[in-house]
């Protein structure tokens, strides 16, 4: 269902928008900026907004252009209804990111027929995002069908993923099929080393084929249910998400060089090369995030 977002500090006004999209749309009204902030941060983000310009603490400008400094709201349509007229304040109003802009008093079928072009225009960018995404893995599946080079394979689910998620970091809900299975396709080909580290030191030790790839295969099933909780703890906790990144790269550094590279287990003193081998990427990444 569509989020509509009311701002206006009149709350007769803000009630009288309501009862116009109750039916059809979920309805959330706020009666200055700052309750409209904490309002369109929360999950699910609102797909509209409908603004006051003349409001106490933060005006309406102010407020369209925090909301296109958001990620969740940069791409959302903003639609200014306000009393003041003059050609000033209207390209004021386009300048902060507005798509219409309404005077009041206002005619209700002029009102409607602007936020179901709004709609519409954010419905068509939704659906091209989510074309992008199954453009991206119809390209993966075609460069398997191809048995192209694995390097180019792997190029390319990792291109689709980035194109995805920057959809999402920008402020874009693409929750596509093609998207999903390019992301999950990407996480269980970088599965197969961790899965391979369980399974092949088992068959050294005598267990048979069978059970040495079940032990790997089950490796991986915490992955999902702690995907999913990872997914709904994001929510909750989005300035989190760089740091927990962050660490979960770091893990599986540290699983790579610890149980997969042979030069590393060659003498007792593992952890050295170990933390050598990490220290190295941190700099490397501090040197490439610094010089560009």
């Amino acid at each position: 269902m569509i989020r509509v977002l009311i701002v206006d500090d009149d709350p007769a006004i803000g009630r009288m928008l309501a009862r116009l999209f109750e039916r059809d749309h979920d309805v959330v009204i706020a009666g200055d900026g700052p309750s409209a902030i904490a309002l369109a941060s929360r999950a699910p983000a609102p797909d509209l907004a409908l603004l006051d310009i003349m409001m106490p603490v933060m005006d309406g400008l102010a407020l369209a252009l925090r909301f296109k400094a958001m990620p969740e709201t940069r791409r959302m349509p903003v639609i200014f209804i306000t009393a003041r007229s003059g050609s000033t304040d209207v390209i004021r109003g386009i300048q902060a990111g507005a798509r219409s802009y309404i005077v009041k008093p206002f005619k209700l079928e002029l009102l409607k027929s602007t936020i179901e072009r709004a709609l519409e225009h954010q419905r068509l960018a939704r659906e091209n995002v989510r074309l992008r995404g199954q453009v991206e893995f119809l390209k993966v599946a075609n460069a398997h069908k191809a048995h192209i080079d694995i390097e180019r394979y792997l190029r390319l689910v990792i291109e689709s993923c980035k194109k995805e998620l920057g959809a999402v970091a920008a402020g874009i809900p693409s929750a596509s099929l093609g998207a999903a299975v390019a992301l999950a396709l990407g996480i269980g080909i970088q599965n197969f080393p961790e899965g391979l580290a369980v399974a092949a030191p088992l068959r050294r030790e005598g267990f048979s084929r069978t059970r040495s790839f079940l032990f790997g295969q089950a490796s991986g099933v915490v992955e999902p249910i702690a995907g999913v909780l990872g997914a709904a703890a994001v929510l909750r906790m989005r300035p989190l998400l760089p740091y927990a990144l962050a660490f979960a790269a770091g893990a599986m550094i540290y699983v790579v060089v610890e149980e997969l590279i042979p030069e590393a287990q060659r003498d007792h003193d593992t952890d050295t090369a170990t933390i050598g081998a990490m220290l190295g990427f941190a700099v490397m990444m501090a040197l490439d995030v610094g010089l560009g």
